[in-house]
């Protein structure tokens, strides 16, 4: 944790410059989705990330604001006051 950046087998990656780590910085939004389990006993989530005064925080007000019959957006909280 806290940044450091890692090779795919864990280890720590010497190869980063400055300009990488600046443009991971800039990151104003991830978006992430998965699918686990079958039948009955599936999972699925669809993940958005990012500041509340971004893009990611427009699209949370729109969503909480324009529901459509059938179709309520469910929240969990992780983690408060974040």
């Amino acid at each position: 944790m806290g940044g450091e950046i890692l090779n795919p087998d864990g280890g720590p990656n010497t190869n980063h410059t400055t300009e990488t780590r600046k443009m991971a910085a800039d990151i104003v939004m991830n978006v992430g989705e998965a699918l686990v389990g079958e039948g009955n006993e599936i999972a699925h989530i669809d993940l958005l990330i990012g500041k509340k005064e971004g893009p990611v925080g427009l699209a949370f007000a729109n969503a909480l604001a324009n529901q459509s019959a059938g179709h309520t957006n469910l929240l969990a909280v992780l983690t408060p006051n974040l």
